[in-house]
């Protein structure tokens, strides 16, 4: 567990661990990742612009681990570890507000992770750096500066001062980050705050002691993390699929770029990204797996997201299923004829036939009328339409159309 330096730090209400149980109820204000840029991967959401609707979104999102404000800009970070998303304090405020969500496995919530000490336990951070200044850094092979002469010093140090009231300094690596040049070894990062709790397996981290004002000893505990890689992008790609229904099952295959190599092993996890509306229906199967077997769908569009990581690399992509609605076999149309028969007396010689109620599976395009018996010399003009009217009956027998 890491304790953190205190800075700007709010309680949050409560009530959202209603919907997001793992989250730390803690918005840390002028914070942001310690691993910066190497913290994990970054997503900006344009439509988000309150610290509220970006928590509630990163708790919906099971690849997101925290958010961080930016003025009013949105961001999601999904951590490559949860040590490289450690919340670390800048005063120069670049970043708004930042909250820890939900922490990576094993750890079930970020309270294992990090801890918050109180106001009064704790030490300014500018105090600390000046016993971490002091104390452990040597001075051998910094460059002399002047605070507020920002080309004293080069790209990516700061200019420190070694008195409060001196603008004469040293330039050190940004934001407590020592980086031994004649190491080959990993770069490493520096803690600084108070001491940590260490277990009886753990090692004892370098201590270091000053006066304080009230002339006893302070301890503050120096603890050397190696810094997080940046991962290796995976091309990864999965083809979309087709179904119709009755068929309701199917496969999804993801592909990477590069593939696995001998001694190498990906991970892989499928996750439904959405589905049919009204629809619970579906089992996924192989979730872990490079290829997803899917059964029990609906009609409708299944939109599944694959994320595929290693030790030293990571990537995902999004693919769809559509089910379609089973093939339709047409059916033959049914003719009716309202009244089926009707009697007609002289002097009367007209009569209506009402083909309108006939019905198909799809749609009626069109009507024909046929006379199948009539008396002798009987040749009526009969219009194509739904309903048939017949004005010239004027031979007495027997009328039967079609």
């Amino acid at each position: 567990m890491v304790t953190l330096s205190w800075g700007h730090i709010r309680e949050m209400d409560p009530r959202w661990r209603d919907s997001c149980p793992q989250i730390y109820l803690s918005e840390f204000e002028s914070y942001a990742p310690i691993g910066n840029e190497t913290s994990g991967v970054f997503a900006k959401k344009a439509t988000i612009h309150t610290i509220e609707d970006c928590i509630a979104d990163c708790c919906d999102d099971k690849m997101c681990n925290i958010i961080f404000m930016h003025n009013t800009d949105c961001f999601k970070i999904s951590c490559y570890t949860n040590e490289a998303c450690i919340p670390l304090y800048r005063p120069e405020a670049i970043f708004t507000i930042m909250v820890l969500v939900s922490p990576l496995p094993p750890a079930d919530s970020w309270e294992e992770v990090v801890s918050v000490p109180q106001e009064d336990d704790n030490y300014p951070v500018s105090d600390i750096m000046e016993v971490a200044e002091s104390n452990y850094i040597s001075t051998s092979g910094h460059h002399t500066c002047e605070d507020g002469v920002l080309i004293d010093c080069p790209l990516h140090e700061s200019c420190v001062t070694v008195a409060k009231h001196s603008r004469n300094g040293l330039c050190h690596c940004d934001i407590c980050v020592l980086v031994d040049k004649w190491k080959k070894g990993p770069e490493t990062r520096m803690f600084v705050g108070k001491k940590l709790p260490f277990t009886e397996s753990s090692s004892e981290p370098n201590k270091m002691f000053s006066e304080g004002e009230l002339g006893g000893k302070t301890d503050v505990a120096l603890v050397e993390v190696s810094s997080v890689r940046p991962l290796k992008q995976l091309v990864v790609s999965a083809i979309s699929k087709e179904v119709r229904l009755p068929e309701n099952a199917v496969t999804l295959s993801a592909y990477t770029v590069p593939a696995e190599q001998p001694g190498e092993h990906y991970n892989y996890e499928w996750t439904l990204v959405s589905q049919p509306e009204g629809g619970n229906s579906g089992t996924m199967n192989d979730q872990n797996g490079g290829t997803l077997k899917l059964s029990n769908l609906i009609e409708g569009l299944y939109t599944f997201k694959v994320s595929v990581s290693s030790p030293g690399a990571y990537g995902e992509t999004l693919a769809n299923v559509t089910v379609l609605p089973p093939k339709r076999i047409n059916q033959i149309p049914v003719a009716i004829i309202s009244p089926s028969s009707q009697t007609v007396k002289l002097p009367n010689t007209g009569a209506v036939l009402d083909g309108s109620t006939s019905r198909d599976d799809d749609s009626i395009i069109g009507w024909h009328w046929e006379l199948q018996q009539g008396p002798l010399g009987y040749q009526p003009h009969l219009v194509d339409t739904p309903t048939l009217q017949l004005d010239n009956l004027v031979m007495p027998g027997n009328y039967t159309f079609k």
